[in-house]
């Protein structure tokens, strides 16, 4: 049995967690609980903690939960207040403190007691270098804070990642940005509830196709439709492509989306998932557009994908019937471990509490209510 990326987890001041700490994660990982706990914040820290604080993916955390717009960011209007991340990136942090109030807040991300492994994020106020050429970005603000500006400091331990200004504009960004490499980078694939866009499945599928992981995919789609032959993913010009799929009792390929969203569903689970190898799967709201009598089956193929590629997978749901599905795939893999973490709020505090196999078995003999 491989070694888990992470056996733990410790997030400190990363949006509603002050402090959280995981004692002990499994290969694979079901949150649980109300709405409003932080599961999906649960997997925005471990993209984060992947990425190692990059500024790109704090930015695409932001616009996936409508926070901010990278087309607001990349305006060159003066007039526009929020044409940084000055104005945003304060939902990161726990309280939402205002950084234009001067505040410096921080937020911690890694494994219990390991410092060395932990990622920092920081927002410091520092000169403004005389040799900056972008004081127009600035505009408003400078007048208003003087010769310091707010800059994200990002830390790997004792390892410095980086300082970035956060007064500039989004498309300075990507320029600056372009040729760094993060140290060490976890690879990490995330699927929101909304699913993979065309462009995420193209970049994939081109990776994946004529590979061992193409049939792994085709096997996940025959969990809905035993018939399923191939996969295709067809060019309709312009940068368009369909994904079709050949059934053997139809001789003309169909299009995946007439299918059902079901059989889309899990095509995008399944081609992340192979795509995720020495890294974490984060899927939010797994279960979306799944009937529960496959989800079994679902969870059987990723608690078997998962170790041989090493993959440590983290998910969510809302649903019983997921979780029982999880429960019985788990025991009947027997070799890795599955978890589930049900969140709680008390007070202002989010109380974790994990079921392993033995626990989520009883749990789900018992109909004891977990979500």
């Amino acid at each position: 049995m491989k070694k888990l990326l992470l056996e733990n987890l410790e997030i400190k001041n990363f949006r509603c967690y002050q402090h959280l700490k995981l004692e002990k994660l499994g290969r694979v990982n079901l949150f649980v609980g109300k709405n409003s706990v932080g599961k999906s914040s649960i997997l925005e820290s471990l993209r984060l903690y992947s990425e190692r604080g990059s500024l790109l993916s704090i930015v695409s955390i932001l616009e996936n939960r409508r926070e901010v717009s990278t087309r607001r960011l990349s305006s060159s209007s003066e007039s526009d207040e929020d044409t940084t991340l000055l104005s945003v990136i304060e939902y990161l942090f726990y309280g939402r403190k205002s950084i234009a109030e001067k505040s410096e807040p921080f937020l911690e991300i890694g494994p219990l007691s390991i410092p060395e492994k932990t990622l920092k994020l920081q927002v410091k106020w520092l000169p403004i270098d005389p040799r900056r050429d972008d004081r127009r970005v600035v505009g408003r603000q400078l007048s208003l804070f003087g010769d310091n500006i707010p800059t994200l400091e990002i830390n790997l331990g004792e390892q410095s990642l980086g300082i970035s200004p956060l007064d500039r504009d989004f498309y300075t960004y990507n320029r600056t940005l372009a040729e760094r490499v993060e140290p060490n980078p976890v690879p990490n694939f995330y699927i929101s509830t909304s699913g993979l866009s065309d462009s995420q499945i193209r970049r994939l599928w081109d990776k994946t196709v004529l590979t061992e992981a193409e049939e792994q995919i085709t096997n996940g789609l025959r969990i809905i439709i035993p018939d399923v032959d191939r996969i295709a993913v067809v060019d309709l010009g312009a940068s368009n492509r369909s994904v079709k799929v050949k059934l053997q009792r139809i001789a003309k390929p169909v299009p995946l989306r007439s299918l059902g969203d079901g059989m889309s569903r899990i095509f995008e689970i399944m081609l992340a998932l192979v795509n995720s190898k020495d890294g974490f799967f984060l899927v939010d709201e797994i279960e979306n557009g799944l009937h529960y009598t496959v989800q079994e089956q679902l969870w059987k193929l990723i608690f078997e994908i998962a170790p041989r590629l090493n993959i440590q997978v983290f998910a969510t749901t809302h649903s019983w019937d997921c979780i029982e599905a999880f429960q019985r795939a788990a025991v009947a893999n027997g070799k890795e471990e599955g978890t589930v973490i049900r969140l709680e709020k008390e007070a202002e505090t989010i109380i974790p509490t994990l079921f392993d196999e033995k626990l989520l078995t009883i749990v789900t003999r018992e109909q004891i209510e977990v979500r």
